[in-house]
């Protein structure tokens, strides 16, 4: 037989009320994905910028590239090494919904 106090018994009857949030949707380029390449020069430019947005379909884009050009030609991937862990996610996500798998 387990007894409680009676303060114990009386907390356990709390409840914890949270007030609703209210889910902002995402803005374009309220997240971006940037990245530098620098190059030999030309025209007195050195560096390449790229940026993208989390909102496009880098994922289904991705995906077709990694299917097409690498799984298509060289066969399955043991691991991708990348800095870039979220858009891969989607991608592969993307190539198992497509692959059915």
């Amino acid at each position: 037989i387990i007894d409680t106090s009676h303060q114990c018994q009386i907390q356990s009857f709390k409840h914890v009320v949270m007030p609703p949030i209210v889910q902002v949707p995402a803005l374009l380029f309220c997240k971006a994905y940037i990245d530098t390449m620098h190059m030999p020069p030309s025209y007195s430019y050195k560096y390449i910028v790229q940026a993208q947005n989390s909102l496009t379909s880098i994922g289904r884009t991705l995906g077709q590239f990694i299917f097409e050009e690498i799984l298509c030609h060289w066969g399955e991937l043991k691991k991708i090494v990348t800095n870039n862990e979220m858009a891969f996610i989607v991608a592969l996500d993307w190539i198992a919904d497509y692959c059915y798998i």
